[in-house]
């Protein structure tokens, strides 16, 4: 009878402890993912931002600080209202950019349907980095810790191109990023513009202009850190199926509300 009792109350002891260690153990919420957006000073970033936050688009002027916010994907599903989303679709029809409205629309279905599955039960941390030349390194900072990268480019300011190419191979050559190995959108923005390049002129003026930032870049550079900083395939001129990134590209003009694929974008590499 005395070595029952003796066993009762080791198990006693030993069940308190357990339960003392139970709950006392908190359980930390998923940490929301980084999406960042970049690209050169003006290219529509800061009105991108605006428009994922308050579900609007407006006018901006190029920031020189970083901008931040957590963002619900139900909120960032609904950036857009129905109305306008149907509006923005006819739009893209109407100016003879089938692609795009099409991409739109399917994104658009597929948001209606993770909504119903409550799949948008989560955050993101979205960033909106400055495009100034002196800060890029914040802004390489930035995309280093991202799971999500949003790249915009000017389509209607094709000057703009080389800066936009120089912080591509940048982020192409980051070895920070490659082992992160971020998802990449690549937003030919202000389709909007009668002054804006297609999209598959923009990819080839892009292509050339990264192509020749890279071979300046390796002219400067001995044997050993050219093999290390090798952004493509050797010999051959650089086109953006060559980038380390998995990458996709859409059309898009911020300014007027069309979002195009981005919101779908985050949306589908947060969830999966």
């Amino acid at each position: 009878m005395q070595d029952l009792r003796i066993y009762v109350a080791i198990f006693d002891l030993k069940w308190r402890v357990w339960l003392r260690v139970l709950f006392s153990i908190k359980i930390r919420p998923r940490k929301p993912q980084q999406v960042c957006l970049l690209g050169a000073t003006g290219s529509g970033k800061t009105s991108c931002f605006l428009a994922l936050r308050n579900g609007k688009a407006s006018a901006t002027v190029p920031s020189m600080v970083e901008n931040r916010c957590e963002l619900s994907l139900l909120k960032l599903a609904n950036s857009v209202g129905k109305e306008k989303k149907e509006a923005i679709i006819a739009a893209a029809y109407s100016r003879g950019v089938e692609a795009a409205a099409a991409t739109a629309a399917a994104a658009n279905a597929c948001i209606t349907r993770l909504a119903a599955n409550d799949a948008l039960d989560a955050s993101i941390f979205l960033v909106d980095t400055p495009g100034h030349p002196r800060l890029r390194p914040a802004a390489a900072a930035a995309a280093a810790e991202s799971s999500i990268l949003i790249f915009f480019v000017d389509a209607a300011d094709k000057p703009s191109f080389k800066a936009a190419a120089e912080l591509l191979f940048d982020l192409f050559c980051n070895p920070k990023i490659i082992e992160k190995k971020p998802s990449l959108l690549l937003v030919v923005n202000k389709t909007d513009k009668p002054e804006a390049r297609g999209q598959q002129a923009v990819i080839e003026d892009l292509e050339r202009e990264i192509e020749r930032v890279r071979v300046c870049r390796q002219a400067s550079l001995d044997a050993e850190e050219r093999e290390n900083a090798l952004v493509g395939i050797e010999g051959h001129r650089f086109i953006l199926d060559d980038c380390p990134l998995p990458l996709c590209i859409c059309s898009a003009a911020v300014t007027i509300g069309d979002l195009s694929a981005i919101p779908y974008f985050i949306i589908r590499h947060t969830t999966t």
